[in-house]
């Protein structure tokens, strides 16, 4: 990194301390000139309580005292105006939406949800069951979503991407997809540092500020392709994260004067290799090896995508049909590729004013030169 870079870096650091160190004497000066008059008091606004009121469970996500607080001290910690209006508008917002937000329930036939993800996702059955488990467990408790963080480790093209976002439809959880292969430091999940003036929040901080529930479902994929070298190490807020301890207190390097109970996100990491992750992190993740799809899985996986996409484009009528040739095509491909593929395949088919759907059709969409994969091609007219 340049000289005049890290000197600059090094300037906005130390003004930052600065402000703090400001802000820490004004309360300092605040509690002495109250010493004897008793404690002083933040005005603390009315807040709104619909959320504890609706008899749902939930969650305290914030204090509302802390944030009153943190206002008095604004013009200390923000030389900058603009910083300071922006602190002030995320005061507004968490005004407005209050304290405590939702916990999103279990549905009344949880059971029969994960039984039709198990037939689905047919390699992912210890994983199904683990999840039997832990819901159980939520059940009984207060009756909310909940499991401990997970890991799929597996070659690509078994469906890890696939069977999370899978899960996350069939519970109705607020999904966020964070692609860690191109992180090069923690800013996309807990932000970045309050002394860079671009500082934005990261994707954490709005899912729950901003949002209606405190159990979103964070998709974390590739995780071990993530650099952990250099100053900046993309794993670092994820250590504390995993542990319902240390979460229950997170501060998004945006806004760090602002603690947020993070302790019931839900975590589903995925990696094609789990050996590559540190001994930290992998310990703090229920670890599950997914096979590749057996033969005849991928058949009875061809056999439900094929049903799904044909029901998403002609409803309940019955008005496409797979050749045995065009079957055993989409049946060689990864769960990843086999939905695409029919999607593409059956549009050939409807091209050529066909109702059922060739090799060829699945060699068009698959880009395969003719002839490569033993079966010929559609001629458009």
């Amino acid at each position: 990194m340049p000289a005049e870079v890290v000197r600059k870096l090094e300037q906005q650091r130390l003004e930052a301390q600065a402000r703090v160190e400001a802000a820490q004497r004004l309360a300092e000066e605040q509690e002495s000139a109250t010493k004897g008059k008793g404690a002083w008091e933040p005005a603390v606004e009315e807040w709104p309580t619909d959320v504890v009121a609706s008899g749902e469970p939930f969650l305290k996500l914030l204090d509302k005292r802390q944030v009153e607080e943190a206002v008095d001290s604004f013009d200390a910690l923000f030389s900058e105006s603009d910083r300071r209006q922006r602190a002030r508008a995320l005061v507004a917002n968490l005004r407005d939406a209050g304290e405590y937000r939702s916990l999103l329930r279990l549905p009344p036939d949880w059971r029969r949800v994960l039984r039709r993800l198990e037939r689905r996702f047919p390699n992912f059955t210890e994983v199904v069951n683990y999840l039997r488990s832990m819901l159980a467990l939520a059940e009984h408790g207060d009756g909310t979503i909940r499991f401990s963080p997970v890991l799929l480790a597996g070659p690509p093209g078994v469906g890890k991407s696939l069977f999370c976002e899978a899960f996350a439809g069939s519970f109705k959880l607020y999904l966020v997809c964070m692609r860690m292969e191109n992180a090069q430091s923690n800013a996309g999940l807990a932000g970045s540092e309050e002394f860079w003036s671009n500082t934005q929040p990261g994707r954490l901080f709005d899912a729950l500020v901003h949002k209606t529930h405190a159990n979103p479902l964070f998709f974390l994929d590739e995780i071990d392709k993530v650099s952990t070298e250099g100053r900046y190490d993309p794993m670092s807020s994820l250590l504390s994260l995993l542990e319902p301890g240390t979460a229950s207190s997170f501060q998004d390097l945006s806004f760090p004067w602002l603690n947020l109970d993070a302790s019931r996100v839900l975590y589903i990491c995925t990696a094609n290799d789990a050996g590559l992750l540190s001994e930290p992190i992998r310990s703090r993740l229920k670890v599950f090896d997914v096979p590749q799809l057996t033969p005849a899985q991928s058949q009875r996986m061809a056999v439900r995508i094929f049903t799904e996409v044909r029901r998403e484009v002609f409803g309940a009528r019955r008005s496409m049909k797979l050749d045995r040739a065009a079957f055993d095509a989409v049946a060689s491909l990864t769960p990843r590729e086999m939905r695409r593929v029919i999607r593409q395949s059956i549009g050939w088919a409807l091209f050529n004013s066909r109702r059922t759907v060739l090799a060829g059709d699945v060699g068009m969409a698959m880009n395969v030169p003719k002839g490569t994969m033993g079966f010929g091609f559609v001629r458009s007219p």
